[in-house]
């Protein structure tokens, strides 16, 4: 087995790269390097925004898709820093910004609507009950449709509301990369409900 070439003197180009890679030793050295400066935008965000509910619990998220973002993206960052070995201003900035763009389709999920045509009775929201146990009947559909362990992942996460970290924990992985399988794990649903169910596309 090969040893890595990466340390933590390596400049932040050619840690970034190799993380694209799937380097562990680079992805650990990554996620320790930038892990406060991530959380630091995000709470940034969140001190600066009008709060109508308690978005703390979402950190750990928004986290997670903030780094897995840049694993896959990596060399589209690259090319946007100014200096590719000092990428901690380009990370905060790619950080708040995602964290704003995280709420903001949120909030449109929320508030999506039907509208009837004018005139017609009241607006009904695709989080009326009967559409929601629909939903749900659709999303356990296409969890049944996953690999045992990635259907005990989404189970821990969702039903058993454990964190990154336990997860991690339970399944005897490192927590930076919970957010990996479970970003791929959503896309499989994704992709399993697109395919099934395409009516539902644009809803997802």
């Amino acid at each position: 087995m090969s040893l890595s070439p990466i340390s933590n003197r390596s400049p932040d180009s050619e840690l970034l790269a190799a993380c694209s890679q799937g380097d562990e030793v680079a992805i650990d050295i990554f996620f320790n390097r930038f892990k406060d400066l991530i959380y630091y935008a995000i709470n940034q965000w969140m001190s600066k925004s009008a709060q109508d509910e308690d978005r703390s619990s979402y950190v750990e998220e928004i986290f997670h898709d903030i780094f897995i973002t840049l694993m896959e993206d990596a060399f589209a960052v690259l090319e946007q820093a100014h200096n590719p070995d000092k990428l901690s201003p380009l990370i905060y900035i790619i950080a708040y910004r995602a964290t704003g763009d995280y709420f903001k389709k949120k909030w449109k999920r929320k508030k999506r609507y039907v509208e009837p045509p004018e005139g017609e009775g009241p607006v009904v929201s695709i989080t009326d009950p009967v559409l929601s146990r629909e939903m749900k009947r659709i999303i356990g559909e296409a969890i049944g449709s996953l690999e045992e362990r990635e259907r005990q992942i989404i189970e821990l996460l969702f039903a058993e509301d454990l964190s990154y970290k336990q997860i991690a924990e339970y399944i005897g992985i490192k927590p930076n990369h919970v957010g990996v399988l479970i970003k791929r794990i959503k896309e499989k649903i994704k992709e399993y409900i697109i395919k099934h169910y395409p009516s539902l596309a644009n809803d997802l």
